[in-house]
């Protein structure tokens, strides 16, 4: 993951509001993306001069995360997690880091901060996040549009399911396809399809949590087993309504 002198994240970040998101690469879902009015309010720095906080901004706003994508379970956040608390990756001071190298393949050697990874599950919940007050990443814009859609994704079938026991993926707002937000999901979750997302593993060092952020692609499964969903069972969630793909998956369910 390519990384920024402190001086060059400060200045970014003093222009924030006057800034274009520019993504810096083309976008993983450029076929479907949609302009917001945040694409033209607020940059990839956020609006936040602090050096580790304007770091971690970026790192919350970059699309350009490449190589082969890793498939993740969630026994891998889980033992990231656990090297978070033992590494002692967020200071004492609960400052953000000043550098995010050590971020990186901290676990096997392979996985870390700035590696596309995939996850398959069954959505538990879905909905904005940070709506009312907005965050830093997005200058601090309130309202549902400006903000992240976050998903809790299990493991499990829905009868085995244990709520806390799921992973957090966040959508950006910036260039968000109508299939991607709160309401078009909630019909995928009301239908309890599995769903695989993929995009950048990233350490939120103000939650000490690690997540998918941002998600650079969303597919459904008509299966409703996920164990049986092969790479040619998903389907990409791509069309401008979700309602469209969700009726073409449960299709062959017949359900």
């Amino acid at each position: 993951m390519t990384r920024l002198p402190v001086f060059l994240l400060i200045l970014a970040a003093s222009s924030a509001y006057a800034g274009k998101f520019e993504p810096a690469c083309p976008l993983p879902f450029s076929d479907i993306a949609l302009s917001h009015p945040i694409d033209n309010q607020c940059d990839r720095a956020g609006s936040v001069s602090d050096p580790g906080a304007s770091l971690q901004d970026l790192v919350k706003n970059n699309f350009c995360a490449s190589g082969p994508t890793a498939p993740i379970v969630l026994a891998h956040l889980q033992k990231l997690q656990s090297l978070a608390v033992q590494k002692r990756l967020v200071p004492a001071n609960n400052k953000l880091p000043s550098e995010r190298g050590s971020l990186e393949n901290i676990l096997d050697g392979s996985l870390g901060e700035g590696k596309v990874v995939s996850l398959s599950g069954y959505v538990t919940n879905v909905g904005y996040g940070n709506s009312d007050t907005g965050e830093t990443a997005h200058c601090n814009l309130a309202g549902n549009e400006n903000n992240v859609v976050q998903l809790k994704i299990a493991e499990k079938s829905e009868a085995d399911r244990d709520s806390h026991e799921a992973a957090l993926a966040e959508i950006s707002p910036h260039f968000r396809p109508a299939g991607w937000e709160a309401g078009a999901l909630k019909s995928l979750q009301s239908k309890k399809l599995p769903m695989r997302v993929t995009g950048q593993l990233f350490f939120d060092a103000s939650q000490t949590l690690w997540k998918i952020r941002p998600v650079y692609a969303i597919e459904v499964c008509p299966e409703k087993d996920v164990s049986l969903c092969g790479d040619g069972s998903w389907k990409r969630l791509a069309s401008a309504s979700a309602k469209h793909v969700i009726r073409r998956a449960i299709s062959k369910t017949g359900h």
